[in-house]
């Protein structure tokens, strides 16, 4: 995975779409990036994450699960999306731990 620190001219986040979910996040890549959102669905472990350009326009969704960990994610407390993240698979660093969510 690439940390945010590495990556060389990254696009600084543009100014939130009024539309945009309040808890979307930006995550900045070279050259590009994308908001993300994330909420619980009705099913224990799986979540629905959206995935919106620079502009608020919805790119993709879908219901996705974590991949191999002992722990759950926890969306009432902290938690950031970080790299590797697109719209087959997402990664979200929570309390130390980096949480591989894949799309089902």
């Amino acid at each position: 995975m690439r940390s945010d620190k590495l990556l060389k001219q990254t696009l600084p986040e543009p100014n939130r779409p009024d539309d945009l979910p309040k808890s979307a996040q930006w995550l900045a890549g070279e050259g590009a990036g994308s908001w993300f959102y994330i909420e619980n669905t009705s099913k224990a472990n799986e979540f629905l994450i959206q995935r919106f350009s620079p502009k608020g326009q919805l790119e993709c969704e879908g219901v996705f699960t974590i991949e191999h960990s002992k722990h759950n994610l926890n969306l009432s407390k902290a938690y950031r999306f970080v790299h590797l993240s697109h719209c087959a698979f997402v990664h979200i660093e929570q309390g130390g731990e980096v949480f591989r969510l894949v799309r089902i």
